[in-house]
């Protein structure tokens, strides 16, 4: 009986690994450097290849998790500075498989003004930061 309490508690335990390692994790990070213009709000969306969570106010250092592996991100930016002209971030696929291969650098995208830096820190862990730069 001692064996089988011992295999049950080691299959539990695996199975939470398993469960808990493929997990898609997006979390927002301050700009180092003049705070005044990563001022703002900002959303986020995780989608894996079946479903995507909801748009979620995202706040500095809450991550965001969804189940599986990463295939699109969407994420929103409304500075401080020029508020009611939000931009939206839409990245797919080849966007992410850039940030992959980028060995944990930041990799760049810009609308306009706005400007956001991702990268990749553990496999299935990504930060990113959003700000202004026009002034």
């Amino acid at each position: 009986m001692k064996g089988l309490y011992s295999m049950l508690v080691l299959g539990i335990t695996l199975l939470a690994t398993s469960l808990t390692s493929n997990a898609a994790t997006l979390t927002r990070e301050n700009v180092p450097g003049d705070p005044l213009y990563s001022l703002g709000t900002s959303t986020a969306s995780v989608c894996t290849y079946t479903t995507c969570t909801a748009l979620t106010n995202m706040t500095y250092g809450s991550p965001l998790s969804k189940f599986g592996d990463a295939n699109y991100f969407v994420i929103t930016f409304d500075a401080s500075l020029y508020p009611g002209t939000p931009v939206t971030f839409d990245l797919g696929p080849s966007e992410i498989a850039a940030i992959n291969a980028s060995s944990g650098n930041y990799v760049s995208f810009s609308i306009n003004c706005d400007v956001l830096e991702i990268k990749q820190v553990s496999p299935g862990n990504y930060v990113y930061r959003v700000y202004f730069v026009c002034q």
